[in-house]
């Protein structure tokens, strides 16, 4: 613990946080706050959450399917990258997250990023097909 506590991304990260959480909450008005969350319906969440995590499966396995059979990444991996490359994507402009994910994808198993970039590029073609096809 005292060794991250030196690493100068850690405080770079806690700034970073802070100043996000800084600008989230300005301006907000605590008293309105408490009150809206005092009636909030909490039980729409589970099945919302659930909703959620069974499309970061439905994901992981699309994305999964899309490597080799012999050189397809394990599950837990595979799900461990797609979601922090969806997390860059939601923080950081110019869709970052997809870069990324190849890039741990390189650095975490024994693949290359090249053939990683590739299925990132053919996940994202088929997206763009699909909401093409629902238009």
């Amino acid at each position: 613990m005292r060794a991250a506590l030196r690493n100068p991304r850690v405080w770079l990260g806690v700034v970073v946080s802070a100043a996000a959480l800084f600008v989230a909450v300005r301006g907000v008005r605590w008293p309105d706050l408490v009150a809206a969350l005092a009636t909030a319906r909490y039980g729409y969440l589970v099945p919302s959450l659930a909703c959620i995590a069974l499309g970061q499966v439905a994901r992981t396995l699309r994305w999964q399917s899309l490597f080799g059979r012999r050189s397809r990444p394990r599950f837990p991996v595979t799900f461990d990258i797609l979601n922090v490359g969806y997390m860059v994507s939601n923080v950081f402009p110019l869709r970052l997250g997809d870069p990324m994910r190849a890039w741990l994808i390189d650095t975490r198993t024994p693949l290359g990023g090249a053939a990683a970039l590739a299925t990132v590029m053919v996940e994202r073609a088929i997206d763009l097909l699909m909401v093409l096809a629902l238009l």
